[in-house]
């Protein structure tokens, strides 16, 4: 993946692409009482694997709950950089008790974050549908590689 740095009129072309190693993981971290097994397992494999440090950003998906945040920032590596659980979620996201308007979205970066923001969906799909409690959106974070 190629991102594209702040432009500077004095670099030569070349300076203005960063390539960065990105993985993407769904950490399907529902509560057991919501339905997901060997939740406690997973979390400690996803922390574990983070710890070494392979990739310079991972962009992680359903880590609903506080405690399962907290487990992973407890195991990013040395100089990397994590969100606060209440940076990509929408107001009132408690993620103590339930994961009821929490948006699951957390980054770990190699790189200092510079930037960052939650916009959360108007919609949120029909009431029996268990995606409504969820307080789903879109996380955007900037990070200055090299910087």
């Amino acid at each position: 993946i190629h991102f594209y740095k702040r432009m500077d009129a004095s670099e030569p072309p070349s300076q203005h692409v960063a390539e960065l190693s990105v993985m993407s993981l769904n950490a399907w971290g529902m509560p057991k009482t919501l339905g997901s097994k060997d939740k406690l397992i997973r979390m400690d494999a996803i922390g574990q694997h983070i710890k070494k440090g392979e990739h310079d950003v991972y962009l992680l998906q359903e880590l609903w709950m506080r405690p399962d945040h907290a487990k992973i920032k407890s195991c990013i590596p040395p100089g990397y950089h994590m969100t606060e659980y209440v940076d990509l979620a929408a107001r009132g996201c408690d993620g103590k008790v339930g994961p009821y308007g929490c948006s699951g979205l957390a980054v770990v970066s190699k790189y200092k974050f510079v930037d960052i923001k939650f916009h959360s969906y108007s919609d949120r799909g029909p009431f029996r549908d268990g995606e409504y409690f969820a307080g789903k959106g879109i996380g955007h974070v900037r990070i200055e590689p090299g910087e």
